[in-house]
């Protein structure tokens, strides 16, 4: 019983850490959206990898729980938050460079 809820909570981690690689193919893609829709969209990202790194790391507390699917989940969860934070440091400090 214990096995089948680390297998959830690994693949719920690994699910919430491709949901913002799937917004960046739509705009590799050039796919046209409305200005609320984008929003929408950026803020499911940041929770989504937020709540990725949680259970990620919810999964990896326990030495004989960890597994490589929670590693791959805290990684692309941990460098898609920061590169989030990095573009909004980048957005907040444009104006004060130019």
């Amino acid at each position: 019983m214990e096995e089948l809820k680390h297998n959830k909570l690994s693949a719920a981690a690994l699910i919430c850490g491709f949901i913002p690689l799937t917004s960046l193919l739509l705009s590799v893609f050039q796919i046209r959206m409305d200005d609320g829709i984008r929003l929408l969209l950026s803020e499911l990202n940041f929770v989504s990898a937020l709540t990725g790194l949680i259970l990620a790391g919810i999964g990896s507390r326990n030495t004989r729980t960890r597994s490589f699917a929670l590693t791959v989940a805290a990684l692309l969860c941990g460098s898609e938050l920061v590169l989030m934070i990095g573009f909004l440091l980048l957005a907040w400090m444009l104006p004060f460079l130019s």
